[in-house]
């Protein structure tokens, strides 16, 4: 960032209650002025290093735009990511999860996806991006429904994985 100007670099926009009202699970939620706010974000405010999200009442579709936006494009400048306390899911999880490939480009270090609803098909997505990542090194999946096989999926990932420091 040029010294004379002014660069954002973290963004807590926690429990700001983005949507309007919370939705019930099935039903579409209206994320359009969410999503316009990432577009806008991602053009206007390329410094910026942590976004935090969390407890927003956001869905899958929310997820999906960051994961694919500018924000986590190859060269973004993004590395802390925090999304808890939103109705990802997997589809949601399993988005962010390909953004985090080797080609995917993102300089993400923090993700935070504590209760977001995730379950072993979001952890095995993760787990198969996770050898070939060398940038993540914390990832937190607290109080999801992450069973067994995610356990198993995400456990034998560590082993490949170099990085990661916190699980």
């Amino acid at each position: 960032c040029p010294p004379a100007e002014l660069c954002l670099t973290h963004l807590d926009l926690s429990s700001a209650r983005l949507l309007s009202k919370p939705t019930l699970a099935g039903q579409a939620s209206d994320a359009a002025p969410v999503l316009r706010m990432l577009e806008e974000l991602g053009r206007a405010a390329p410094t910026l290093v942590q976004l935090r999200l969390a407890h927003n009442l956001l869905r899958a579709p929310v997820a999906e735009a960051i994961a694919i936006g500018p924000l986590m494009a190859p060269g973004a400048a993004l590395q802390s990511l925090d999304l808890s306390g939103n109705y990802l899911g997997d589809s949601g999880v399993e988005a962010l999860a390909k953004a985090l490939r080797p080609d995917g480009g993102s300089r993400l270090r923090r993700l935070r996806l504590d209760r977001t609803f995730a379950a072993d098909g979001a952890a095995v997505a993760l787990a198969e991006v996770l050898p070939g990542n060398n940038t993540l090194l914390q990832l937190s999946l607290t109080a999801n429904a992450i069973r067994h096989e995610g356990a198993l999926a995400l456990a034998a990932a560590l082993d490949l994985n170099k990085s990661l420091v916190e699980l």
